[in-house]
Formats: C-alpha cells, structure tokens, sequence
C-alpha cells in the first residue's frame, strides 16, 4: 500500500476523488458494479462536493451502491446525518446511485 501525504486538504479531496473514480470504475469494468462505504465529516463533505461537480460524468453512476459506515441517530432527512452531507455535495451522483440508507430514529 502506499502513503501519501498531501500538503493541503484540497490536494487531499482531489487526489482522493481521482483514486475514487478510478477504483469505482474498475470495479464496474470487472464486476459490474461497485460498492462504496461513505461516513460524514469536514473532509468527507468537501470530497463529496468535489465528486457532485467534477465526476458526476465520469462514471455510471447508477451502478454505484452507496452504503454508510456511520450514522447520526437523527430523524431522516435532518441536515445532521452523515446522508443528507452526501445528497448535498453529490448532486446529481445522488440521484444516479443506488442508496443504502441507514435507519433514522
């Protein structure tokens, strides 16, 4: 495995957006479709936007399954869960993938 460091956080989100696409479309290529585990966060919401206005062509989205590693405990759709950080920023890439939402209390 490698390790890199990246100066920035925006160096980080478009390096790590990049590798994203690339090992999601291998998976596609190979399998047919792809996995994802998603959580919330400073860094995760940035990668998110960046992903919504930089890649939302780039793959075929709706072969993309999107799961979460995390959850708040709050009602659906409260601006507080880890999936409404992901519907913002993903943009249309939300609207192509196949979502796994965790429970809302």
């Amino acid at each position: 495995m490698t390790q890199d460091v990246s100066p920035t956080r925006q160096d980080l989100v478009e390096s790590t957006a990049e590798a994203l696409v690339s090992v999601i479309g291998a998976s596609i290529a190979e399998a047919g479709e792809a996995h994802l585990c998603l959580t919330g966060g400073t860094i995760a919401k940035r990668l998110y936007a960046h992903l919504g206005t930089t890649a939302a062509d780039a793959l075929d989205w709706s072969r993309v399954h999107l799961w979460w590693g995390d959850e708040r405990w709050v009602p659906a759709g409260d601006e507080d869960r880890n999936d409404a950080q992901a519907q913002a920023g993903l943009g249309p890439i939300w609207d192509r993938a196949v979502r796994h939402p965790m429970p809302a209390s």
